[in-house]
């Protein structure tokens, strides 16, 4: 077997959730729409940072029991391992960014395909760290931007597209379904110009 999809699933918090471990030829794991205890994702987490994993996707994480998720996903961040091993393609989508783990993903050397959809766009700052600083992230997705304030989001979207000259290793973006005014596309333009991006898409925006 060398794919695995335990999406939907629940993550409780019982005796043997510590007790699982990553079979070896396994390369591909998807645990999306997982409904998580914090400790048991904790866990997960560290077990697949040691494993021989090359694909690894976590989307949607959702709590069982969602009072106080801001902490536990605070839990979460100052517990991370050190870095992903050996994952090369990693998705974490409709989840919350924090600047610890945009630190773990840095430093996860053979991360080269990234994808951040449905992040806040409050996010961009830490993602542009995470794309000035990788020297291995090749590709990333970062579609479907969240705000509540259209002025609010503009602003961090256009310094984030000023900084894509600075994103050396960069070279594939899709910025799909989001929002893009006449100097959103202006800025873009002169940015891709002085880049190493060889592949954008920004459908639907």
């Amino acid at each position: 077997m060398r794919e695995l999809d335990l999406s939907g699933n629940i993550a409780n918090e019982d005796d043997n959730y510590f007790s699982y471990s990553i079979p070896l030829k396994l390369q591909a794991l998807h645990v999306n729409n997982v409904n998580w205890e914090i400790k048991p994702l904790k866990y997960f987490i560290e077990v697949c940072s040691n494993s021989n994993l090359t694909s690894l996707s976590i989307n949607h994480v959702q709590f069982i029991d969602s009072v106080k998720s801001k902490e536990k996903w605070n839990f979460l961040f100052s517990n991370l391992p050190a870095r992903l091993n050996s994952v090369k393609t990693f998705s974490w989508n409709s989840n919350e960014i924090h600047h610890k783990f945009m630190t773990f993903l840095i430093d996860s050397q053979y991360l080269s395909s990234v994808s951040l959809n449905c992040c806040n766009c409050s996010n961009l700052i830490d993602i542009k760290r995470l794309l000035i600083q990788s020297r291995g992230i090749k590709q990333i997705s970062i579609q479907n931007i969240a705000s509540d304030k259209k002025d609010v989001y503009l602003s961090d979207f256009k310094n984030f597209l000023r900084e894509i000259p600075q994103m050396k290793y960069l070279q594939q973006i899709d910025l799909s379904h989001n929002y893009f005014d006449d100097e959103c596309l202006e800025i873009l333009k002169e940015s891709l110009i002085n880049s190493n991006i060889n592949f954008i898409a920004f459908d639907d925006s």
